[in-house]
């Protein structure tokens, strides 16, 4: 029996159809469980993503991939922090400016 004959007893199961029928096509996810099912890892997995690391990068250059790493997690948090800041500073002077609009009109 060859793959697609299988695939097509599965699709046309009577099972298959209620299943398909009654579930939501897009669970929903808040951002805080997506996470965790993203580093929703295991051992196993843990210990594979170690060792292509080790052998692809070798034990002397992981320190200096971590440096570099930790060096541009540094840079775009203070990039944001400072897109951050920018937003904030022309909120504020969005609503000094209403302010005194207001003012003038009221006066």
């Amino acid at each position: 029996m060859g793959f697609t004959v299988i695939r097509e007893l599965i699709v046309n199961s009577k099972h298959f159809n209620f299943i398909r029928k009654n579930l939501p096509l897009r669970k929903q996810i808040n951002p805080v469980q997506n996470h965790l099912l993203f580093l929703n890892l295991g051992g196993g997995e843990i210990f594979v993503i170690m060792l292509f690391v080790l052998l692809f990068f070798g034990s002397k250059g992981i320190p200096q991939v971590a440096r570099g790493l930790g060096k541009g997690m540094r840079e775009f948090k203070d990039a944001m922090n400072g897109i951050e800041r920018e937003i904030q500073q022309e909120a504020n002077k969005v609503k000094d400016e209403v302010k005194k609009i207001e003012e003038d009109t009221n006066a």
